[in-house]
């Protein structure tokens, strides 16, 4: 895959539909600690918001399968979910 691992590109994906939700640059609030709700200051319908983004951007219904929204407490956790059952 030209330009990265598909982590690395589904990572950037996903900070771009944060900075999308939040309207802020999300990456260097996440330097170091990856915890998505507490590092960013995501309330519920920004999480509504995002949840919708993911199902349009990757496929992924968050809140299919027991867990899911676990994963939206974690960057990484969230980029593992989306990796492996996004659309492609």
């Amino acid at each position: 895959m030209a330009g990265g691992t598909e982590p690395e590109l589904v990572e950037a994906e996903l900070l771009g539909l944060v900075r999308e939700v939040k309207n802020c640059e999300p990456a260097p609030l996440l330097a170091g600690n990856r915890d998505l709700v507490g590092s960013l200051g995501l309330d519920s319908l920004d999480v509504i918001e995002l949840c919708v983004r993911l199902d349009r951007r990757f496929g992924v219904q968050m809140g299919a399968r027991a867990g899911d929204l676990d994963a939206l407490n974690d960057l990484d956790s969230l980029i593992e979910l989306v990796t492996a059952r996004r659309i492609r």
